[in-house]
């Protein structure tokens, strides 16, 4: 390719990420400052860090989103990977790490996307790979219980907005990984009962074709949906760790492992109850 067709290639995908992931908020003032001559892949990459780290506590109940770095594969299917994106903890709880991913990939269709104006955002696959979260008890509630309830609330008043604002761009979303989640418990679980620190395993989430057993949703929903069915099996792989700890069994772990593989077979009730 000459250096005329990679700039175009480089503009078109920085017009069509900037715009994505800024999400209305600021979005097209934030395109509309980028000095296109000025644009490179380095560029764009830290343009999407800063973005990841401005409007993630947005779709996050407001916890702190650091990420270590972003790679970019550029084309007609361009690649975006997230790699090292800490989350941390809501007040009261510590001001650590709830959960750290460690790779995040996303596969852009921008040729379908500018195709289609804009008005809906192609993304033919979503895989996330490790997952580590830290599970925080206080006396009525958890870390991640806290997260949750903050992200409902969020997610209510999106549906609300998205009412009023017919305009707001949808994802279309193929094929959806998520693996190697684990989660490890930082807390007394119960008087007399305690762990080490051991990390448990969660179900993997596999959907072939997200659109199609659940349609176009928005990209605050999306991340929203993702990120509070992870969550949940990490609740639920702590609730079964302490239920089979307060009987005495002889390896808890083992035994949470394999409800997590009984669980695998329900992951698609947990998307369901989002769409119904």
């Amino acid at each position: 390719q000459d250096q005329g067709a990679i700039a175009l290639q480089l503009a078109v995908c920085a017009m069509v990420l900037l715009e994505i992931l800024a999400l209305g908020a600021g979005g097209a003032a934030a395109a509309a400052a980028v000095k296109w001559k000025d644009v490179t892949k380095p560029f764009i990459e830290k343009q999407i860090a800063a973005l990841v780290c401005k409007l993630g506590p947005n779709f996050l109940g407001g916890s702190k989103c650091e990420l270590e770095q972003v790679c970019l594969e550029l084309g007609g299917l361009t690649t975006i990977a997230l790699v090292g994106l800490k989350v941390f903890n809501l007040p009261p709880f510590s001001d650590g790490e709830l959960m750290k991913l460690d790779r995040v990939e996303v596969v852009l269709d921008v040729k379908g996307t500018v195709k289609d104006k804009l008005k809906e955002v192609k993304l033919p696959s979503f895989k996330l790979e490790g997952c580590h979260l830290c599970w925080e008890k206080s006396v009525t509630s958890s870390n991640i219980k806290e997260l949750q309830n903050k992200m409902q609330h969020e997610e209510a008043q999106e549906e609300a907005d998205t009412k009023k604002d017919k305009k707001e761009k949808k994802v279309a979303l193929g094929k959806v990984v998520v693996t190697g989640v684990k989660v490890r418990v930082a807390a007394n679980l119960s008087e007399g009962v305690s762990t080490t620190g051991s990390e448990l395993p969660v179900p993997d989430i596999k959907i072939d074709n997200f659109e199609e057993k659940y349609g176009s949703v928005t990209p605050v929903k999306l991340i929203q949906v993702l990120i509070t069915d992870v969550l949940k099996g990490a609740t639920t792989a702590v609730t079964s760790f302490t239920a089979t700890l307060a009987q005495g069994a002889g390896s808890a772990v083992a035994a949470v492992e394999g409800k997590a593989e009984e669980a695998v077979a329900h992951t698609g009730s947990w998307f369901s109850s989002w769409f119904s």
